[in-house]
């Protein structure tokens, strides 16, 4: 609409300007009507000059607004990702700041640390890196420059070492991407050189660290092994939750990072055979960790968020104080004996009071439960923290006697497969005195029966002489009693008795 007004009142000037123009002309004169002409060109030139000057202004006033708004929301935005809300009273903790200095005290907790050290030389007894010149707390953008291109500067003065000769080092080969990967051993510093260090390992190579030596380009030196931790492996930015008090483990990284097939996190470890069924356990420990624990987890492997039914106390500071070095951070029954761990001057218990909800581990919820001093709610699986450097060392020690077991094996079962050899050899020759005992037997068998045959006719043959002479011995004694008859007959005349004699 308005720009039909504008358009109205320019043609209503045009108009004007004719009629004025027309009646004027004769009185004016040629070069005043030129003039009168020129000076109307001229107005709306400047006119329409200015309205262009100030639509651009217009159009500037208006970015400059937006961009001082959008600067005063950026100013906002960047305070808050630096510090949080002011007036919040639930800060956000990963934020920058707060995140910096989580990041700090864990570099300190840590130690100095080198990423993308290069490796020049490296044998089972000894190797020669090549030190970044500044520490890496994260893998670096641009890749270190060759090691063979890199020239070492003279040696530093006594005491101004990149790292004291005689340290102790723990050493991880890492991928092209700079992480680390494979775990080399421990080492000792012999010799520095400005950044060209030599390290010893404390300790023979096992078998696979040998094969891993040379797989790396480059290592990641530690001046102590590295923690583990509950949120180091959840998803970058993950923020706790009643659900998940750790944040969000990420199922794809963590099997890259254990080099676990993905398809195991949801598979029953007990049906699978050995070897994938560690595996299995171990990823799954990890995607479990700090949510709902499954049926059936132990209490040492759990906290419980619990409501305090009544109001408790609990020591958790020793009168004994010293430094982590003397002992470790904790006594005997748990509580802090390290400074840094302790609570402020003179409060050495934590008061609970009636009402407070708090997450315990798991034996002391169920002890705290039977004294009727809270109530359990839900139960968290929360993985084991494993220390490296021990386990580090145990499973080398475990794998060493895995291979002297294993050699045990091999001898017992090379003596077990010479004598199923010679088993076999003999259950051969068994099989082959068997046929012939069985050819004999036969041979026997048919000889037995014509041998019973043979002792049949002839036991036939003696019983029929024996009825024979018992006939002749009948008949013989019946001859015998006649002759006896006979004889006494005879006696009788000779010895002056008359004998009758029968006819």
């Amino acid at each position: 609409m308005e720009m039909y007004l504008v358009w109205g009142v320019i043609l209503l000037s045009l108009i004007a300007f004719i009629v004025f123009l027309v009646k004027g002309f004769k009185g004016w004169g040629v070069w005043m009507t030129i003039g009168f002409v020129v000076l109307f060109l001229e107005c709306w030139a400047f006119i329409i000059f200015s309205a262009g000057v100030n639509a651009k202004r217009i159009a500037a006033v208006k970015m400059h607004d937006t961009l001082y708004n959008d600067l005063k929301k950026l100013t906002v935005q960047r305070d808050e990702e630096l510090f949080g809300k002011a007036f919040d009273p639930a800060p956000d903790m990963q934020r920058f700041v707060p995140l910096s200095n989580e990041l700090h005290r864990l570099i300190l907790e840590r130690g100095r640390a080198w990423r993308g050290a290069r490796v020049t030389a490296a044998t089972p007894a000894s190797a020669t890196v090549i030190f970044p010149t500044e520490l890496a707390n994260n893998p670096p953008d641009a890749p270190a420059p060759e090691a063979a291109a890199a020239v070492p500067a003279p040696a530093a003065a006594p005491g101004q070492e990149l790292i004291a000769p005689n340290s102790v080092v723990y050493v991880f080969g890492e991928d092209q991407q700079m992480v680390p990967r494979v775990y080399l051993g421990e080492y000792k510093v012999t010799t520095v050189a400005n950044a060209l260090v030599t390290i010893v390992p404390t300790s023979p190579l096992s078998q696979a660290q040998l094969g891993a030596l040379n797989q790396s380009a480059t290592w990641a030196i530690y001046e102590m092994m590295p923690l583990d931790s509950h949120t180091a492996f959840a998803k970058a930015g993950a923020q706790a939750t009643k659900e998940e008090i750790f944040g969000n483990m990420d199922p794809e990284e963590l099997s890259n990072l254990l080099r676990i097939p993905l398809e195991l996190a949801k598979q029953e470890p007990n049906t699978l055979d050995i070897n994938r069924g560690i595996k299995a356990r171990v990823l799954q420990s990890y995607l479990r960790d700090g949510i709902q624990a499954p049926e059936g987890t132990a209490l040492e492997s759990s906290v419980y968020e619990v409501t305090f039914l009544k109001d408790y106390t609990e020591v958790v500071d020793s009168t004994d104080k010293r430094k982590a070095t003397e002992g470790g951070y904790f006594d005997m029954s748990g509580r802090s004996v390290d400074a840094r761990l302790m609570r402020e001057e003179g409060v050495e218990a934590f008061t609970f009071k009636e009402g407070d909800e708090y997450r315990l581990d798991g034996l002391k919820a169920k002890e705290l439960e039977k004294e009727g001093v809270v109530k359990l709610g839900a139960q968290i699986f929360v993985r084991p923290l494993n220390d490296y450097e021990f386990s580090f060392r145990d499973l080398r020690r475990l794998t060493l006697a895995a291979m002297q077991n294993a050699i045990l094996v091999n001898r017992e079962i090379e003596v077990v497969n010479r004598t199923e050899k010679i088993s076999r050899e003999e259950l051969i020759k068994g099989e082959e005195n068997g046929r012939k005992f069985l050819l004999d037997k036969g041979m026997y068998d048919k000889e037995m029966a014509i041998i019973q045959s043979e002792q049949q006719r002839l036991q036939n043959e003696v019983n029929a002489k024996k009825a024979e002479l018992s006939q002749l011995y009948a008949k013989l004694v019946e001859y015998h009693a006649k002759l006896v008859s006979s004889q006494a007959g005879l006696s009788k005349p000779i010895n002056g008795t008359p004998v009758l004699v029968s006819p």
